[in-house]
C-alpha cells in the first residue's frame, strides 16, 4: 500500500478488511465475481483518485478491465443468485441488454441452456426489438407533438379571424374611457402651454426688475450727487456776505449739457408704467421722493427764470 497516499486511519483499516475480502473472492471468480464487484465498489470509494489502477493490481491481483467488469456485474446484477449461477461469459454477454430489461430477457429465455453463441443472437434480437420500440415511441411522440401543434395553430388561426366579442355596455365605457383620456390630454396640452408663456413672463419680469433695480441704482447716485452738489453749493452760498454779488458761473452750455446728461440717464422714466405696477411699496416711494426734489428744483428755476429786474434776468 505504499503506493497509496495516507488516508485516516479509520479508513486505512475499513479498506484492508475491503482488500482481504476482495483476495478470496478473486481467488474463485466464476462463483464469486458479483460479490468482488460488491466489494471492490465499495473499495474505489476509499483509495485516492488516480491509485485505483494501482490498487487492483498490486493489491488485489486483478487486471482493471476485470475489476470494472466485476463492479459492472454488481450495479446490473445485485446479489441476485439467477444471475451469479449462469458463470462470468454469460453474465459478460448479458451486459449488452438495454438497462432495466434483464429480468424481462430471464423470463422469456432459457439462458442457462443456452449456449454462449445462441445468447449472444437472443441478446442481438433483444436489442434491436428495443430500438425498434424506442424509434417506435419516438415517432409516436413526434406524432403527438406534430398533431397538438397543428391543432394549436388552428385554436390561434380560428381566434385570429373571430371578431370581438364585445358587450354595447363595455364599448360604452371604453368610449367613455377615450373621450376621458382626450380630455386630460388636452388639459396637460392647455397646462404646458400655460406654464411655457408663465416660463416666459416670469423671465420677462425678471429682466424688467433688473432694469428697474439698475434704474433705481443710477437714480439713487444721480441723487446723492446732486445731494452733495447742493450742500457744497450751499456751503459756499453760506462763506460768501450777503451783498457780495454771486460768483457761481452757469452758462446756457453747461445747462445743456447738464440737460442731455439727465434724458439720457432718466429717459426711460415716463415708460415704465408695467415696471412701477409690480414695484414694491418701498421703490415706489423712492420715486415718488426723487421726483419730489425734482419738481421742486424745476419749480424754482421757472420762478428765478421769469423775475425780472430793470429789464435783466437775475439768478439767484
Amino acid at each position: 500500500m505504499n503506493e497509496i497516499a495516507p488516508v485516516e486511519q479509520h479508513d486505512l483499516a475499513l479498506l484492508d478488511s475491503l482488500t482481504r475480502q476482495a483476495r478470496v473472492y478473486a481467488g474463485n471468480a466464476g462463483m464469486n465475481m458479483i460479490m468482488l464487484g460488491q466489494t471492490l465498489k465499495q473499495a474505489k470509494a476509499l483509495v485516492p483518485h488516480g491509485a485505483w489502477e494501482d490498487y487492483v493490481t498490486h493489491e488485489v491481483g486483478i487486471n482493471v478491465r476485470w475489476s470494472q467488469f466485476c463492479m459492472a456485474c454488481y450495479e446490473r446484477y445485485g446479489e441476485n443468485e439467477d444471475y451469479a449461477k449462469l458463470g462470468t461469459s454469460k453474465m459478460q454477454i448479458m451486459l449488452a441488454l438495454p438497462p432495466g430489461t434483464e429480468d424481462n430477457f430471464m423470463q422469456r429465455n432459457d439462458v442457462e441452456s443456452m449456449s454462449t453463441r445462441e445468447l449472444r443472437e437472443a441478446v442481438k434480437q433483444a436489442r434491436e426489438e428495443a430500438k425498434a420500440e424506442a424509434e417506435a415511441e419516438a415517432r409516436k411522440e413526434i406524432e403527438r407533438e406534430r398533431k397538438a401543434r397543428r391543432a394549436a395553430e388552428a385554436r390561434a388561426e380560428e381566434f385570429a379571424n373571430r371578431e370581438p366579442e364585445i358587450s354595447e355596455e363595455t364599448a360604452e365605457e371604453l368610449r367613455q374611457k377615450d373621450a376621458e383620456i382626450t380630455r386630460l390630454s388636452q388639459q396637460a396640452t392647455e397646462a404646458v402651454t400655460t406654464a411655457n408663456e408663465l416660463r416666459r413672463e416670469n423671465s420677462k419680469l425678471r429682466r424688467d426688475n433688473d432694469e428697474t433695480e439698475a434704474l433705481l441704482l443710477q437714480t439713487q447716485e444721480l441723487y446723492d450727487q446732486v445731494q452733495r452738489e447742493l450742500h457744497s453749493t450751499k456751503s459756499a452760498m453760506a462763506r460768501e456776505d450777503d451783498d457780495t454779488p454771486s460768483k457761481i458761473e452757469f452758462s446756457l452750455e453747461s445747462f445743456d449739457a447738464a440737460v442731455g446728461e439727465f434724458m439720457r440717464s432718466c429717459a426711460r422714466l415716463p415708460y415704465m408704467g408695467s415696471a412701477f405696477s409690480v414695484m414694491d411699496h418701498g421703490q415706489r416711494a423712492g420715486y415718488e421722493q426723487l421726483l419730489r426734489i425734482v419738481e421742486g428744483w424745476c419749480a424754482s428755476s421757472r420762478e428765478a427764470l421769469n423775475t425780472c429786474v430793470k429789464g435783466e434776468i437775475v439768478i439767484e
